[in-house]
């Protein structure tokens, strides 16, 4: 059993269940791949509306110990997305972040979602 952490935008609330099935929906390989990397990056269809989800995997115990200092990629690039919009610069509107943990409470993968643009 995993356990999930998740951070929705206040703009965009109504995508709670759509953020909630995005583990499950990238490990069942939906959406269109735009990227197959170290990180992948998939445009996905919600309600008439186009959302891209960039997949970060944490493997090896470097990786879980950067997580455990607070240096989550998904976290961050949210983040990072709301301060370029709060400084005027343009960027795709960020939706959230999904954290997925293990019964440990180790990251073992997180997604960002923003807008398609």
């Amino acid at each position: 059993m995993n356990l999930v952490e998740i951070t929705v935008s206040e703009h965009h609330l109504k995508l709670r269940p759509f953020l909630l099935s995005i583990p499950k929906e990238f490990d069942a390989g939906a959406g269109l791949c735009l990227h197959q990397g170290r990180n992948v990056i998939r445009l996905f269809a919600w309600e008439d509306c186009h959302y891209v989800v960039k997949r970060f995997r944490y493997a090896g115990l470097f990786r879980h110990l950067a997580v455990l200092c607070g240096k989550d990629k998904a976290r961050r690039s949210y983040a990072n997305a709301v301060a370029l919009l709060e400084c005027g610069l343009l960027t795709p509107n960020p939706v959230g972040y999904v954290v997925r943990k293990n019964m440990m409470g180790w990251s073992t993968d997180g997604y960002y979602i923003c807008e398609f643009t």
